[in-house]
């Protein structure tokens, strides 16, 4: 008897000790994840934005506060690199109109920038002691802070006071690849729109699936680092054009696109590269390019596979993602939630709120002036919060994500006797490339050919899921009680029973013994 009951209870002892390890787990969400590879007989083409890496038309600056670029970049005429001829237009009436256009529309670059200048330079020139009287809010992250603003990279301009003193700029550049200089360039939405390459320009050939497309089909917008960029399949143009999908794998289908370059326009202090930057992102999800992007060089074939990912978060009690980005800090009327979408804006938000400007076009505020030393001792603060992890940016994962693999091969492109047929075909399509294209030479350093297609139509889904669900729950704590002391249902439902005839029977003989009592 004493073996058995040293037994027994052994067995309750250890089936309680698991099962609370258990029970535990399960109380804990975790996760694991589901790879599965799915066929498709068709997918839904993804967005591919394209830019050119130059953000600024020369053709376009004279008028313009951009004017005093064009003498720190060479001018237009003169010198080894004489592009003149390229902007001489005086045989085409047509050129001539739109021309004087941007001269009128752009003088109005040039008034309100002299008046926002004179305002900066005197605000600039106030003494200002120290960061810690200037922005309290810094000391709620910092208490004994040693931060050092960064005046020989970020202030020191010597004698510039105006923000369009190009000269004075680029005579007072540190920077040994004058990538300081592109932060002084600091240019608003519709800057960028008016001044940047045009899709028309860009865009001189395009067919998807071997059938013919064009530029309309691209969705336009502005991008800080490299002004227009035009995207292919967007979900903001299906009231147009509905989401293209195809049917078909391969290098001979897909998106074929040539595109030219106009090196001639290029600003060289603001474009140290020539090529396109590409980008292939989900159809309602905002690109940032500069970040996730790939380049295609001038003169080749730039052919890139694609294969596709489709990824599956769960949300609350088992992780932290957000299923529509409601719940987040990120609002945005064209574009659908995305985390990097989310922390961009954070940190512009973040700026706008704490130093009053930003330094992109991702919210509508004015842009961060270099020659104001309180406004860039306030930016080096918040940017180095957000370095730290320190900006309190509500920007969950997404539930749902899908992203693209690729793989790229070149060649060079277009051959010797291929770049004959093909200035015949631009001929009577795009007089403005064919113009320059009167050579080999020429065409490999202005001409991008891209080949975008899916390797195969197989598409990979990450599927997170629960590793604990209630039914997984009961059948280990029923396995556990079955292996050690023999429980199951039906015992269970015999001790129940057990219980309540003994119960009853209890009761029974007390209210007997009551009855017999006498009174």
């Amino acid at each position: 008897r004493i073996f058995w009951l040293l037994l027994t209870l052994g067995l309750f002892a250890l089936s309680g000790y698991q099962g609370y390890y258990l029970i535990s787990d399960y109380l804990k969400r975790p996760t694991i994840t589901q790879i599965q590879v799915v066929s498709k007989s068709d997918l839904t083409f993804p967005a591919i934005t394209i830019c050119n890496m130059n953000r600024l038309r020369r053709s376009a600056l004279p008028g313009t506060r951009f004017e005093g670029l064009l003498e720190v970049d060479g001018g237009i005429e003169g010198g080894d690199y004489d592009y003149s001829w390229w902007f001489d237009w005086s045989y085409d009436t047509s050129y001539s109109s739109s021309s004087s256009n941007y001269s009128s529309s752009s003088s109005n670059y040039s008034s309100s920038s002299s008046s926002s200048s004179s305002s900066l330079s005197s605000s600039s020139s106030s003494s200002l002691s120290s960061y810690h009287n200037l922005f309290d809010w810094y000391d709620n992250y910092y208490y004994d802070s040693d931060f050092t603003f960064e005046y020989d990279h970020y202030y020191d301009w010597g004698d510039v006071t105006d923000e369009n003193d190009w000269q004075g700029f680029y005579d007072n550049s540190k920077a040994d690849d004058f990538s300081d200089i592109l932060e002084v360039t600091r240019l608003t939405k519709e800057e960028l729109r008016d001044l940047g390459h045009n899709a028309e320009d860009l865009i001189i050939q395009c067919t998807f699936d071997k059938r013919s497309c064009n530029y309309t089909e691209f969705h336009k917008f502005q991008n800080k680092h490299y002004g227009n960029c035009y995207t292919f399949n967007h979900d903001v143009n299906t009231d147009f054009y509905p989401l293209r999908k195809t049917s078909k794998s391969g290098a001979q289908y897909g998106l074929h696109l040539t595109l030219f370059l106009e090196q001639p326009e290029y600003v060289g202090i603001l474009s140290p590269e020539t090529g396109v930057r590409i980008s292939i992102h989900p159809s309602d999800i905002k690109p940032f390019p500069e970040d996730d992007g790939i380049t295609a060089n001038p003169g080749t074939a730039t052919s890139i596979g694609i294969r596709q990912t489709a990824i599956s978060r769960l949300p609350e009690p088992y992780g932290n993602c957000t299923v529509d980005g409601s719940d987040s800090q990120y609002r945005s009327s064209s574009f659908n939630y995305s985390t990097a979408a989310c922390i961009k804006s954070c940190v512009q938000q973040e700026l706008y709120g704490k130093c009053g400007c930003v330094t992109d076009i991702l919210i509508e505020a004015d842009q961060c002036s270099v020659l104001d030393q309180k406004q860039q001792i306030c930016r080096q603060l918040v940017e180095q919060l957000y370095e730290e992890d320190e900006l309190e940016c509500n920007c969950p994962l997404s539930c749902t994500d899908t992203t693209y693999a690729i793989s790229t091969s070149t060649s060079l492109w277009p051959s010797e006797r291929y770049e004959e047929h093909l200035y015949s075909r631009l001929l009577t399509t795009n007089l403005n490339a064919a113009r320059m294209l009167t050579n080999i030479e020429t065409s490999r350093k202005n001409l991008v050919r891209l080949r975008l297609y899916f390797e195969e139509l197989n598409l990979e889904k990450l599927d997170q899921i629960p590793l604990y669900t209630i039914e997984n729950l009961l059948g280990g704590v029923g396995g556990l009680l079955g292996l050690y002391i023999g429980v199951s249902a039906m015992t269970i439902t015999e001790f129940i029973i057990f219980f309540w005839n003994l119960i009853a029977m209890t009761c029974k003989k007390s209210v007997c013994k009551n009855s017999i009592e006498p009174a």
